[in-house]
């Protein structure tokens, strides 16, 4: 099995941010990785936003949501898809490919990157273990960046789910995944100031209870802002609406990242997604339902 035969999808939810981020999404994609790719839409979707990621050589499929409580949870959808791509990479749709990002996809282990800014934190974790009752203690770990009252100890285990590597001979574990998921996001009480991450959280318990071989994928291949000031490699920029706003110098007037004082290799690969962040709004102004709403892309000053 070759690494561009590896499935990519991303799971699409019926609002306006979320189709102006596809578009981009399909965009980058396309230019950087020759694997199978499909699109999962949960609720409506514009007629011409449809046409468009068809015509672009994408698969369309539609699913419901997979549980109210979680709709972040959504994102497993292709990995409990019968149909499911055997070997697949799932990600957010505000994660923008700038190379090719399969290459690090491994068949004999599930990967997903590090946690970012240690959410939620150790003590959480260690609540969490001791509430469902499992015996094994939780293992300290670093997020690569600080979070609340500069904490950066988290679960070594913790993760991002921005981007999520399941190949086929641990492709059943989504389904203990999903169950754990449901169990947290009906007893959202014990995550406490986490319960906005119970997608995260719950493949965290459950591959420690399973005893899943897992690994950190990359950061460099779910680079938030954070992370461009002090790394020479990029594979996949996560621009997420709820880190943008932090970074509002991040961005010029033309909605484009900044390059100034990067290292050429960065330079060059920034330059090349800010010309499909170009065409991406010349595309979704011929959108009617994302013609108005295409300021909310890469807006500094949206917050969701």
């Amino acid at each position: 099995m070759q690494h561009n035969q590896v499935g990519v999808a991303t799971v699409v939810d019926a609002h306006p941010r979320f189709w102006c981020e596809l578009v981009l999404w399909v965009l980058c994609i396309n230019q950087q990785l020759r694997n199978p790719k499909r699109v999962y839409f949960v609720g409506e979707v514009p007629a011409k936003l449809d046409a468009f990621v068809r015509d672009s050589g994408v698969e369309v499929r539609h699913a419901k949501t997979l549980m109210a409580h979680s709709p972040h949870c959504n994102k497993l959808i292709p990995f409990l898809d019968p149909d499911g791509f055997e070997n697949q990479i799932v990600t957010d749709c505000d994660v923008f490919a700038t190379d090719d990002f399969s290459s690090f996809f491994r068949f004999d282990q599930i990967r997903l990157p590090p946690n970012n800014h240690a959410v939620p934190p150790l003590t959480v974790f260690k609540d969490v273990f001791a509430k469902l009752g499992l015996k094994t203690v939780p293992e300290p770990g670093l997020s690569i960046f600080p979070g609340e009252g500069n904490n950066m100890e988290t679960f070594a285990g913790n993760v991002s789910s921005g981007i999520i590597c399941i190949p086929k001979p641990l492709r059943d574990f989504a389904e203990r995944w999903r169950s754990q998921a449901e169990w947290f996001a009906e007893n959202l009480e014990v995550l406490g100031r986490a319960s906005g991450h119970v997608d995260q959280i719950s493949f965290a318990v459950a591959a420690t209870r399973d005893q899943i071989p897992f690994s950190h994928f990359p950061a460099q291949a779910n680079a938030i802002l954070q992370l461009l000031p002090v790394i020479h490699n990029l594979y996949a920029l996560h621009l997420t609406s709820g880190h943008i706003p932090n970074y509002p110098d991040a961005f010029d007037g033309l909605r484009h990242l900044r390059t100034d004082g990067l290292p050429r290799e960065l330079h060059d690969k920034i330059a090349e997604f800010n010309r499909q962040v170009d065409v991406a709004f010349d595309v979704l102004a011929d959108i009617p339902e994302t013609a108005a709403c295409r300021s909310i892309l890469l807006n500094p000053h949206y917050r969701r």
